[in-house]
């Protein structure tokens, strides 16, 4: 589908931290009355995760999940398109291929991978809590090492072993993520004192910046998602242009 679209992709990734999960609530909220569609690895709204409660934030606004399954599949459920892959933990890159921008809230090694990805792909990041800066410090002089460190633990996640998709392993490897850290796209460390709308507001200035309408977001080419790939840019083409 064209990439112009009115309505930006943009993902809340964190863990089931009880802080960060009221935050998502909040964070969904404000993604849907600023009339953006938000991204989770999530199938339904709740109050165990990040995942959960941001799609419970959103309300009737529309929602992207892109859930772990042993099949592959497409729905609609509740307002929302749920996209099951057979990619274990891969599947936190696909979030990455499908979001514009991203946040990163409280979470462990799969929060780490999906904002590492995110970078690689050049989709602006927000961080938003002070262990961020802490734990992952982007600036120099250590940005390289933190980089490296990102890498090792994202995929130590996800795991080395090809997928069994040449195409997917094509362009998801840990040469090619490597690759893509050497410049990174805008990203922000938000503390614990900056708001949920601080956040959404710093990812919408940052994809609108130059004025151009266009934005990254895309299903990625993965053999045996050709059908689901077009299931969800119909869904798209009805909720975002």
């Amino acid at each position: 589908m064209t990439d112009i679209r009115a309505r930006a992709i943009i993902a809340v990734f964190g863990g089931d931290d009880r802080d960060a999960v009221a935050i998502a609530k909040k964070m969904g909220g404000i993604i849907a009355q600023k009339g953006h569609i938000l991204l989770t690895g999530g199938t339904r709204a709740g109050t165990d995760s990040v995942k959960h409660s941001a799609i419970d934030g959103v309300g009737s606004s529309p929602w992207v999940g892109v859930d772990r399954a042993k099949t592959i599949d497409a729905s609609e459920s509740d307002g929302g398109f749920i996209i099951q892959t057979d990619l274990d933990h891969k599947r936190n890159y696909v979030e990455a291929c499908l979001c514009d921008a991203a946040i990163g809230l409280k979470g462990g090694d799969g929060t780490l991978s999906e904002v590492t990805f995110a970078l690689s792909l050049q989709r602006p990041v927000a961080l938003l809590g002070d262990h961020w800066k802490h734990d992952w410090f982007l600036d120099a002089p250590n940005r390289l090492k933190t980089l490296s460190s990102m890498v090792d633990r994202a995929f130590s996640r996800v795991g080395k072993q090809p997928s069994g998709k040449p195409s997917l392993d094509a362009v998801f490897n840990e040469r090619v993520i490597r690759d893509g850290l050497n410049q990174l796209p805008p990203y922000n460390y938000l503390t614990a004192t900056n708001t949920p709308e601080d956040a959404v507001d710093w990812i919408i200035g940052s994809l609108y910046a130059s004025g151009d309408k266009r934005l990254a977001g895309a299903f990625p080419f993965i053999e045996g998602y050709e059908r689901v790939a077009a299931q969800y840019d119909e869904w798209l083409t009805k909720h975002a242009i």
